[in-house]
């Protein structure tokens, strides 16, 4: 049976590095991003535009319904910057608003990825 592998923020250095890893590695490599360009030579692409929990499930929908079993998932997603905001150097620079964004990509839709994915890991 092929194993497959997903790697959720493949867009990015790290997460093109890693499927192209793993694909090097015959994995059947699933790559999702909110870029709608796939990553070269590295399977199916996922394109999910906002992460929503309804894009979330349509994405592990179609990964489920290809031939394997999940044995292998990277989450590749994150920001350190984005438009309008950069790190901060003190703590009087600290936006409440800023840190909720930087908290709900780099941490909770981790989560919901694992969640999302859990059941289907081997």
């Amino acid at each position: 049976m092929t194993a497959k592998a997903v790697v959720v923020g493949a867009s990015g250095g790290i997460g093109a590095a890693v499927a192209r890893e793993l694909a090097a590695r015959d994995y059947a490599v699933h790559t999702v991003s909110r870029s709608r360009t796939p990553v070269a030579d590295c399977g199916s692409h996922h394109w999910c535009s906002d992460y929503s929990e309804s894009s979330i499930a349509a994405v592990v929908q179609a990964i489920a319904e290809s031939p394997g079993s999940l044995e292998r998932l990277v989450i590749a997603n994150g920001i350190l910057h984005g438009e309008g905001f950069r790190p901060e150097r003190a703590l009087e620079h600290i936006d409440a608003a800023v840190a909720q964004q930087i908290f709900q990509v780099n941490t909770v839709l981790p989560m919901q990825w694992l969640a999302a994915l859990s059941s289907a890991l081997k």
